[in-house]
């Protein structure tokens, strides 16, 4: 029997289809040796959106720098290469640059206002202040004494 959560299930045979697994998946009630926890539920909540939200954010805006600057390579690589001019390929060379710098603008763009929010002064002290605690949080989970941060953990 394989439990997850709140889902037991009985262990078949390879091949079965969903009609004959089906009727071995029941709702089993959930096993708790202790009551819910809200306070606990809401700061593990809270440690994921920091996690998803904020550094979420700033991997994405690395990943923008990125992009904007193999843009600007590709741009200066075509605006520098005069070997298309002249020839068939000039308009959809021109056609493709201008693709280009249009999409190194909105990159940009986005790029900044992803800055604006991060620098945000209100929210690097509330993101600093969350940081801080969870690293209380975790010292005073390994502390034999439970008692951090007075007095201090050895």
């Amino acid at each position: 029997m394989l439990q997850h959560g709140r889902w037991r299930m009985a262990k078949t045979p390879v091949g079965r289809d969903i009609r004959q697994t089906g009727s071995l998946l029941t709702l089993a009630p959930f096993p708790l040796t202790a009551p819910p926890n809200f306070v606990s539920d809401i700061f593990y909540l809270s440690l994921a959106m920091f996690h998803f939200g904020y550094q979420r954010t700033i991997q994405e805006m690395d990943d923008f720098a990125k992009h904007s600057d193999e843009l600007q390579r590709h741009i200066d690589r075509l605006e520098n290469d005069i070997n298309w001019q002249g020839t068939p390929f000039q308009q959809r060379t021109e056609v493709v640059v201008n693709q280009a710098k249009n999409e190194l603008a909105k990159v940009k763009s986005t790029s900044y206002s992803f800055t604006v929010q991060l620098l945000d002064p209100e929210h690097v002290f509330r993101s600093m202040a969350f940081t801080t605690f969870v690293s209380t949080w975790v010292v005073r989970f390994v502390d034999p004494k439970k008692k951090h941060p007075n007095p201090l953990a050895e």
